[in-house]
């Protein structure tokens, strides 16, 4: 991967002592009600739509006026790390199935913290109405979000 940006620095370095930590639950952790949400953080075989494009002049995301599917073939095609390092991915969220679920997203909460003293785009994201992120922590989120890529941190 390319350098990190001053936001992932601090989003890798955060995740990373909470994994050493142990994973210990985060009081007051954000959960939503809404149910058939997106992971707008989704890697390799996992994700299904590109949302956003990462513009390394400008150390944040681009995001499509609308949503483009994924196809296998270029999963298949694409190394993973290339992909996820240009690209934002959204899936269907997991859940239970992911190690940073807590009845809310973890990985969410942590990205909704960082602080970033750039400015986030004004562009409208297009999963922002399906995203687990933004249901559960609305436009500081959002903030965090436009400054980073799929990040491979545990």
């Amino acid at each position: 991967m390319t350098d990190l940006t001053a936001t992932e620095e601090i989003l890798t370095k955060t995740v990373g002592d909470w994994f050493d930590a142990g994973c210990p639950d985060i009081p007051g952790l954000e959960h939503t009600n809404k149910r058939n949400l997106l992971c707008p953080a989704a890697m390799e075989s996992h994700g299904s739509e590109v949302f956003g494009v990462f513009e390394p002049s400008e150390g944040q995301i681009r995001y499509l006026d609308a949503v483009i599917p994924l196809p296998s073939v270029v999963r298949e095609v694409v190394e993973s790390d290339q992909l996820c390092e240009r690209t934002r991915i959204s899936a269907d969220c997991q859940t239970l199935k992911c190690h940073y679920w807590q009845g809310g997203c973890r990985l969410g909460w942590f990205v909704s913290r960082t602080d970033s003293s750039t400015r986030m785009s004004d562009q409208l994201c297009a999963i922002s109405d399906r995203c687990r992120w933004h249901a559960e922590y609305g436009e500081s989120a959002c903030k965090g979000c436009s400054k980073v890529r799929a990040l491979s941190i545990l």
